[in-house]
């Protein structure tokens, strides 16, 4: 017969153990130096150098299928997130492709 108290000790070792070996650092570190910019101020040609992080309200397409038609043929170095269910999409990257895909973006949320 085992120890009761062996078990739940085992168990705290494994997940303290797995703890231990989790990376200290994020994969994308670059997100922190991510600056919010409008994306009024973006399409109004105001140039921004490093990384830019905007919201994008849509007005008459779901941000899902937004995201879904923007991905493809998003610029080199852009991401672009959902917000929840919310009709805004979030896009990050190098100031002028953000632009680009902002404009991008502006030709699909059409009627």
């Amino acid at each position: 017969m085992t120890h009761p108290m062996r078990a739940p000790a085992l168990v705290w070792l494994a997940v303290f153990g797995s703890c231990q070996q989790l990376p200290q650092k994020p994969a994308d570190a670059g997100v922190a130096d991510a600056r919010y910019v409008d994306a009024a101020v973006l399409t109004h040609g105001h140039d921004h150098s490093g990384v830019i992080l905007t919201a994008v309200p849509l007005q008459h397409i779901s941000a899902a299928d937004a995201e879904a038609r923007l991905r493809p043929t998003l610029p080199a170095g852009v991401s672009v997130n959902r917000v929840g269910e919310a009709a805004q999409l979030l896009i990050q990257g190098p100031g002028s492709a953000v632009r680009v895909a902002i404009e991008q973006l502006q030709r699909i949320d059409v009627r």
